[in-house]
C-alpha cells in the first residue's frame, strides 16, 4: 500500500488528530526509542532531534488535515 494512502486511511487520520495526545514521555514509547537509536548509534542530541522533527511533522500534518 503506498504511503500517501496510508496516511490517509480513517485509522491513521484519527490517530493523527489525537496527536497532541500521544505522550513521549510513556515509559514504554521510551524504552523502544532507546533500544532502536541505540542500534542506530545516535547521540542524545541527535535522539532529541529526532523527537523534535517529529513533532513539527505530526503539527504539519494536523494543519494540512485541518485546511482540507
Amino acid at each position: 500500500m503506498p504511503c500517501g494512502t496510508l496516511l490517509d486511511s480513517v485509522p491513521c487520520r484519527k490517530a493523527l488528530l489525537n496527536a497532541d495526545r500521544l505522550d513521549l514521555q510513556a515509559p514504554d514509547r521510551r524504552a523502544l526509542d532507546e533500544v532502536v537509536f541505540d542500534v542506530l548509534g545516535l547521540t542524545v542530541g541527535e535522539r532529541e532531534a529526532v523527537y523534535e522533527a517529529v513533532v513539527n511533522l505530526v503539527r504539519a500534518r494536523l494543519e494540512k488535515a485541518q485546511s482540507v
